[in-house]
């Protein structure tokens, strides 16, 4: 939690060997864990050094790519791929 005691604003989370596992999915104790964040009112972004399409495809595949949830197609996150994006 954040210093006042709150939960955080936001967590970026790291794809490859920290959220995706060995077979690049997302196990399901991650996918309920990011669901009760979200429920709470923190944002969760997914930070990769994957391209957009595919830190939305892994997303997909755990049902975590809709809008307020993990990544989406105009949702927030750091994603480097040649370049750094944001937002």
């Amino acid at each position: 939690s954040s210093p006042s005691g709150s939960a955080p604003a936001m967590v970026a989370l790291d794809l490859d060997g920290t959220l995706l596992n060995s077979r690049s999915k997302i196990l399901p104790s991650s996918v309920k864990a990011i669901k009760a964040a979200t429920t709470r009112g923190v944002t969760v972004i997914a930070a990769t050094g994957k391209a957009r399409p595919a830190a939305i495809a892994a997303a997909a595949a755990a049902g975590l790519a809709e809008p307020g949830l993990l990544v989406w197609p105009q949702g927030p996150g750091v994603f480097l791929q040649g370049l750094a994006v944001h937002g």
